[in-house]
């Protein structure tokens, strides 16, 4: 497809870490193949360790971005209000020819500015519901965000000018009820790059959870497993990985961290931005998160030939395939959990086995160069 040149495409996404982990690829691809001229606006730090780091390699990358003051979980009507004028004003500045936001403050955001602004096209990546929708919420400002998302979403149906990207079937089937086929698209994950990685045999006793490190991606699930197994297989090591200041109302609090780690059923590592380092030396991967979009972890382990235990929810499951890949659990149950985990522990050939399959299906289904270039058609599909 590939036909239109010089798109001025701007990206709207919570924090700069996630852009670089999930988008970066994307914006470089559509400079590259159709000349776009690329803009992203951001907003603060979710964790300064890891925006510090992604800061640096968008500079790196020659990427202009506009630093903001939203934040992704609720800041209070005047913040989100002063938030909304800064963004407006880049926009009314650069004047786009597509905005693509990502993540739920960021499309909520740009939602609302969709109905001031009268750009080409507005296009919304789902990557997961969001904090709101991860269980019922019983606090009054919770139900009142939640109702009042699902009416922009209902008010943005009437726009012809909008179109969503699902990442998973769940979400997709909710949004297509809501929104009908016309405005919503099925692309599953972000992708993951091959080239950053390669199959190779795994020789340590090591499980490792890499992972924001908020009860929602089932932490203490995670927790409460390890503590099982390892009074069975004191050989075996089980890690978190991940950074201790990320923002957001499900945050494990640092002392909880060190408690458990006091008590040598896991280790704790902060975050780490080689993504190599983090899968080279573990032999089984685990995620046992409450939801997803479409997980980048089970993308990277896949490709790091590394078998893969997680939770059958939407966002996990589209990436693992069950007793081939790896295998999933009962969501929020850390028996079933250790369980799933100690058949792989216990089995040096199947987790080998599992690997190689892993690698395998990854490459064929979600090489980041294909995600990448059916999100750029759909791009010049709008655009046209």
């Amino acid at each position: 497809m590939l036909k239109a040149k010089n798109l001025k495409i701007v990206y709207i996404i919570n924090h700069a870490s996630f852009f670089v982990s999930h988008r970066i690829e994307l914006l470089l691809k559509a400079k590259k193949l159709i000349n776009a001229e690329v803009y992203l606006i951001i907003g603060k730090a979710g964790s300064n360790k890891m925006e510090k780091h992604a800061l640096k390699y968008l500079k790196k990358k020659k990427v202009k971005y506009f630093q903001t003051s939203f934040v992704s979980s609720y800041n209070g009507i005047i913040a989100d209000i002063k938030s909304l004028y800064q963004i407006y004003k880049i926009l009314k500045k650069i004047k786009p020819d597509i905005v693509h936001s990502a993540s739920p403050k960021a499309n909520f955001l740009t939602g609302l500015l969709s109905i001031l602004l009268d750009s080409r096209f507005y296009i919304f990546s789902v990557s997961g519901m969001g904090y709101l929708f991860t269980k019922n919420k019983k606090k009054m400002i919770e139900v009142i965000l939640k109702n009042f998302y699902n009416l922009l979403y209902f008010i943005l149906k009437k726009k012809k000018n909008i179109c969503f990207i699902l990442q998973n079937k769940a979400d997709f089937n909710y949004f297509k009820n809501k929104f009908g086929k016309g405005k919503i698209v099925l692309i599953p994950s972000s992708g993951v790059d091959l080239k950053k990685f390669k199959f190779e045999k795994k020789k340590t006793n090591l499980v490792i959870m890499p992972s924001r490190i908020l009860y929602d991606k089932g932490v203490s699930e995670y927790f409460r497993a390890a503590k099982i197994l390892k009074k069975k297989y004191k050989n075996w090591t089980f890690k978190l990985i991940g950074a201790e200041d990320y923002n957001n109302p499900t945050s494990v609090p640092v002392s909880e961290l060190n408690n458990w780690q006091r008590k040598g059923y896991i280790k704790w590592e902060s975050y780490k931005n080689n993504i190599r380092q983090i899968y080279q030396n573990a032999s089984i991967v685990c995620l046992p998160s409450h939801r997803e979009g479409f997980s980048k972890v089970i993308l990277e382990a896949g490709a790091a030939s590394l078998p893969i235990v997680a939770s059958k929810i939407p966002g996990c499951q589209e990436g693992i395939l069950d007793g081939k890949t790896g295998y999933l659990f009962k969501v929020k149950d850390h028996k079933d959990l250790s369980l799933k985990l100690e058949i792989l522990i216990k089995n040096k050939q199947l987790r080998y086995k599992f690997g190689k399959n892993a690698h395998n299906f990854v490459k064929k289904n979600f090489e980041v160069s294909k995600i990448n270039k059916d999100i750029i058609d759909l791009y010049i599909k709008c655009y046209e």
